[in-house]
């Protein structure tokens, strides 16, 4: 399997989310509507994650993460968001060598 593969995250075709997830408010229908909104999250941390970490003067690399759902807060009260591991660094964008973080950090921000 190719690295590109194992990095490729499934675009999300907006036109397929329900009028109540395309609404201003993201959380609108949250409740009917959760695989949505979950897949979303996902795809907007995945995003983030990898754009940060491409760009050189932050990491320059292709990076991994796996990514955990959470639906509760520490109060238990309805509080849907993600917990990402992340290693501690990435493949060079030719794949050809291991970029390393710095060592107190993943990426400068």
């Amino acid at each position: 399997m190719s690295t590109q593969s194992l990095l490729a995250v499934r675009p999300l075709d907006a036109g397929k989310l329900s009028a109540s997830a395309r609404s201003e408010d993201p959380w609108a229908g949250h409740y009917q509507n959760k695989a949505v909104v979950y897949e979303m999250l996902f795809h907007a941390s995945a995003e983030t994650l990898r754009t940060i970490a491409a760009d050189p003067k932050h990491l320059g690399a292709e990076i991994g993460f796996i990514g955990i759902l959470h639906t509760w807060g520490q109060n238990l009260q309805h509080h849907p968001h993600l917990h990402c591991v992340v290693p501690g660094g990435g493949l060079s964008v030719d794949g050809a060598r291991w970029i390393s973080c710095r060592a107190s950090f993943f990426v400068p921000v």
